[in-house]
């Protein structure tokens, strides 16, 4: 028997872009949602307090390109104050009427014009909640997105059909995998747990933290859904080294973690600081000569 939470085929779908001074590269963006051939896509535009002339001319943009389209209806939402991204792609997704979130940052873009209707059609078949895809990479110095590399790798998918304490080990001791912009879920997951409004520029790995240690299952689509931009990304903001440190910090204070996780935790937190923000602190590191052997033996292990 249908319930009102369940997915079907043709129910709205919300795409949620988030914005701060980053109209560069909205005209791909917002060609790649135009493309799909999905028959009901809402686009919730939240801006952070942006330039206003700047934010001016995206609107104008918006309209002349999605006004009068058949299957996409937009909103337009924008914060008085700056806020952070947390905050505003948490009021993006709580005025989204779509059953499925997906975020879409403005220097990436849709692969193909199927790709919503094949996300739908995932959630649907697996009666999934949280699903992460395939992405391809491309050099924003190609002007025809010559794609050089994809994620996750073998060894990444591997984990991801492991168990969510080893997805979290895997994340912890190599990298975070679990795309940002190719990661989906359903707007009753998000309000039954919500972001993390400890932090404020990094909502997307705090949240798939606290969905792993719920206990909620992580589904793979082996299907590129995201053309990522690479060399747009610039070296880490001090915000987001701030919100990095203390998710480390709050790991190593999570007693539901073991005491060797929590401890790697740490040394997680130093590494960190160590590559992004001080190399004053090196000497902290030779205090977790255990956890720098298990990176290492990890890291051969997982190539």
């Amino acid at each position: 028997m249908e319930t009102e939470s369940d997915i079907v085929f043709g129910d709205i779908v919300s795409v949620v872009c988030c914005s701060y001074n980053n109209f560069q590269f909205f005209e791909d963006c917002i060609n790649s949602i135009a493309m799909q051939d999905y028959p009901a896509i809402e686009v919730i535009f939240t801006d952070d307090c942006s330039e206003i002339n700047a934010y001016n001319d995206f609107v104008e943009r918006v309209k002349a390109r999605l006004s009068g389209s058949a299957n996409i209806s937009y909103k337009l939402l924008r914060n008085s104050i700056n806020q952070g991204t947390v905050i505003n792609a948490a009021n993006g997704i709580k005025e989204a009427k779509g059953k499925i979130i997906l975020p879409l940052a403005f220097d990436d873009l849709f692969y193909e014009k199927s790709t919503i209707r094949n996300i739908v059609n995932f959630f649907i078949d697996n009666k999934a909640k949280f699903v992460t895809t395939k992405r391809l990479n491309f050099n924003e110095d190609s002007e025809d997105k010559q794609v050089f590399s994809e994620n996750p790798s073998p060894a990444e998918v591997a984990i991801l059909k492991k168990d969510n304490l080893s997805i979290i080990e895997y994340i912890l001791t190599k990298q975070n995998f679990i795309g940002g912009c190719n990661t989906y879920f359903t707007k009753e997951l998000f309000l039954q747990c919500d972001f993390d409004y400890r932090y404020r520029l990094v909502e997307d790995l705090p949240f798939y933290y606290k969905l792993l240690m719920s206990g909620e299952k992580l589904f793979y689509m082996e299907t590129s859904t995201i053309l990522y931009r690479t060399a747009y990304q610039k070296k880490v903001s001090k915000g987001v080294a701030k919100d990095m440190v203390l998710f480390y910090s709050n790991l190593s204070k999570d007693t539901r973690l073991s005491r060797k996780k929590r401890r790697y935790s740490k040394f997680a937190k130093e590494l960190y600081i160590y590559r992004n923000i001080s190399k004053k602190n090196v000497f902290k590191l030779l205090l977790y000569p255990d956890c720098m052997l298990f990176k290492y033996r990890y890291k051969v292990k997982h190539r």
